[in-house]
């Protein structure tokens, strides 16, 4: 499988003439939060804090995934945060804003496709980042030194969440460079259904303490005087994992390949000389089918990491079992 994507990675970057951007973390926290740099490398030897794997993927421009809680339930506390070997969604919106081949296309436009890409990857970083946030009354800490472990702790959390905070700052401000409210207002409605899924059902009540309420959670949802089959409690599991995914992965991929069509369509349109030997597409119907296709490409890719996770961490208890 990972041979695969290797060779399917490197085909797509040779069609866009280069491997896909990634955030330059460094560059962005030493500019604004330099102070914020300097505090976490002090801590990084020290303390073991999900921030900072995080952080360290980011700047080797890997693509961090955060599991889904009901997955991570049974594996460590702090192996939430894995990287992926399949392609970013930064190089997905690439392709997908050079789908309509044109001769005209610029090497602004290529840009313009590029910040996109940048946005999208940082927004995700961003969130990944927020999301190592560790609750301290969750854990147990036994070290004679508990109080300043907490105290280091506390600090991270605070980094965490500034750097977090720097990021989507920055956000802002490379959609404002785009000059263009449509673009502006699709990428901010589906950062706005990110933060959105951090308040869904199965975000706020799928968690460790609460894992095996699941199946009595579900079932209160139907009438409990009908007659409920097993395919039918399935049915509503699964339209409940597919709209979670869809608010926190699905929107702002579909909605950045949407955006990157667009900036084409407008590049095309301000042309003042048109191509009499090309038709152009229902541009309407061209960015609906992008966002869909984005969307559906990160539900996908999202089931096929929590079914992989999940079967290494039955294999991993498979044989603790048989050894002890």
């Amino acid at each position: 499988m990972t041979t695969t994507w290797s060779k399917l990675i490197s085909r797509a970057e040779k069609l866009i003439g280069g491997p896909s951007p990634y955030i330059n973390l460094g560059n962005i926290l030493s500019s604004e939060a330099g102070s914020l740099a300097s505090r976490a490398r002090r801590l990084a030897g020290n303390v073991n804090h999900p921030f900072f794997s995080t952080v360290r993927s980011c700047l080797r421009g890997r693509y961090v995934n955060n599991l889904f809680s009901i997955s991570s339930a049974i594996s460590d506390r702090f192996s939430k945060s894995v990287t992926s070997e399949r392609p970013s969604g930064g190089l997905i919106i690439l392709l997908v804003g050079q789908s309509y081949a044109s001769p005209t296309n610029s090497t602004k436009l290529c840009g313009q496709h590029r910040s996109i890409s940048e946005i999208f990857e940082t927004v995700h970083t961003a969130v990944a980042i927020h999301k190592s946030l560790v609750n301290l009354n969750d854990l147990n800490q036994n070290t004679d030194d508990n109080e300043t472990w907490l105290k280091n702790m506390e600090i991270c959390n605070k980094l965490a969440t500034l750097s977090g905070d720097v990021l989507l700052a920055s956000v802002s401000t490379s959609l404002a460079g785009l000059h263009h409210a449509n673009v502006v207002g699709v990428v901010s409605e589906a950062i706005g259904n990110m933060m959105e899924a951090e308040f869904h059902e199965l975000a706020t009540n799928l968690n460790v303490s609460n894992t095996n309420n699941y199946n009595h959670h579900a079932e209160s949802s139907i009438d409990v005087n009908s007659t409920v089959t097993s395919n039918e409690i399935y049915d509503l599991s699964k339209e409940k994992w597919l709209s979670f995914v869809q608010l926190s992965r699905g929107a702002l991929l579909g909605s950045c390949c949407e955006a990157a069509l667009i900036l084409t369509e407008n590049h095309i349109s301000n042309l003042s000389i048109t191509p009499t030997n090309k038709i152009y597409p229902d541009w309407d119907n061209f960015f609906s089918i992008a966002n869909h296709f984005g969307s559906t490409w990160a539900c996908l890719i999202r089931l096929t990491e929590e079914r992989e996770h999940i079967q290494r961490t039955w294999v991993r208890i498979y044989y603790f079992v048989i050894k002890f």
